[in-house]
């Protein structure tokens, strides 16, 4: 089967507004409650937020075109796995990151207690999952070094880079247009 390539009908302008919104909205969602790390949590949990976000960029590819494409569809659903791992791995970019202080379920903060759990570090599931709100901002430089020391951080990071990569080799299989779809995954990259 040929494919035609398409031309993305959006102004590079509209295109800067439009992942500027999906990073808006992957903030507000973020913020829900049920999306808090307890000791039973897991990264299945993540997977809630993650289709989330996937319908939400989704849904801005239907306004364009009422019948998208499958490669579309799943290139775009790579790229919204990207920006939702990009956006938990900025957070710890802060000197004190909020999605620790509110016990965030995010995927470095999962693995993190998924290793705690594995390596029977009873001190850093407790940090993460049990502590107050003030033990936790006390132990930041400790749940740092965790997140770098147990090869979380780094897995994150190629993880992300996986999506970003499958989602520009099926976006430049049916897009003609390249700068677009460079700008789009350029824009996550910055943020390393």
């Amino acid at each position: 089967m040929k494919f035609t390539k398409i031309k993305i009908c959006v102004s590079q302008s509209n295109f800067r507004k439009f992942t500027d919104c999906i990073a808006l909205s992957l903030l507000a969602q973020s913020d829900e409650d049920n999306y808090k790390l307890t000791p039973s949590s897991s990264e299945n949990d993540y997977c809630y937020l993650v289709q989330r976000s996937v319908k939400l960029m989704q849904s801005f590819i239907y306004i364009l075109d009422a019948e998208p494409s499958r490669i579309l569809l799943q290139g775009i659903e790579y790229l919204a796995i990207n920006f939702q791992i990009m956006n938990d791995l900025d957070n710890f970019k802060l000197t004190v990151p909020s999605d620790v202080l509110n016990k965030k379920g995010t995927l470095p903060l999962l693995r993190l207690a998924t290793y705690a759990k594995e390596q029977k570090n009873n001190e850093l599931m407790y940090l993460l999952t049990d502590s107050s709100y003030e033990e936790r901002r006390e132990s930041i430089v400790i749940i740092k070094k965790a997140l770098n020391e147990s090869g979380v951080l780094m897995y994150c990071r190629l993880l992300a880079l996986s999506y970003s990569n499958r989602a520009e080799q099926l976006l430049l299989s049916i897009s003609s247009d390249k700068k677009k779809i460079e700008t789009l995954l350029m824009r996550n990259e910055m943020r390393d």
